[in-house]
């Protein structure tokens, strides 16, 4: 968890990730592409699997981990923080093919927050177009490699 305060009470329990996100499936029981579709697990292993993408690119680069996940007591979690010096890079991860209105409120709120720390704000999505809306940069899941983390 990040855990700069921002006026909020954090939550700093860490998150547990999968490196191989294929186990992790087969852990829950996912043996095929169409029980994944369906099974209540997918968003999770979907955050999971960008997560581990950019600790791959960060870790093939030579560097060291600067990802972070930011949650406070009322349940308003940004997925993704990425520490570059004093900017924080905010990514939402969601698993569904169609942009939803309410998938902007935590990164909007976060940013509102962070002020000036925060820098360009990212969502990862299902789908397969990338583009911007709302100052926030959305990309597919095809164009994660546009995040430099």
């Amino acid at each position: 968890p990040h855990h700069r305060n921002y006026r909020k009470r954090l939550v700093k329990t860490p998150k547990i990730y999968f490196w191989d996100t294929g186990l992790a499936c087969r852990l829950l029981g996912i043996e095929k592409p169409q029980q994944l579709a369906l099974h209540p697990s997918r968003g999770y292993l979907f955050e999971n699997w960008v997560v581990t993408e950019l600790l791959k690119a960060r870790y093939n680069a030579g560097l060291k981990n600067n990802l972070f996940f930011w949650r406070n007591n009322t349940g308003l979690e940004v997925d993704i923080i990425i520490e570059k010096g004093n900017k924080l890079t905010p990514v939402e991860v969601k698993s569904g093919a169609t942009i939803a209105q309410a998938w902007f409120d935590a990164i909007e709120k976060w940013i509102d927050l962070a002020g000036s720390d925060a820098a360009k704000a990212y969502l990862v999505y299902g789908g397969t177009k990338s583009f911007s809306q709302q100052a926030v940069t959305i990309l597919s899941w095809q164009n994660i490699e546009r995040i430099n983390p």
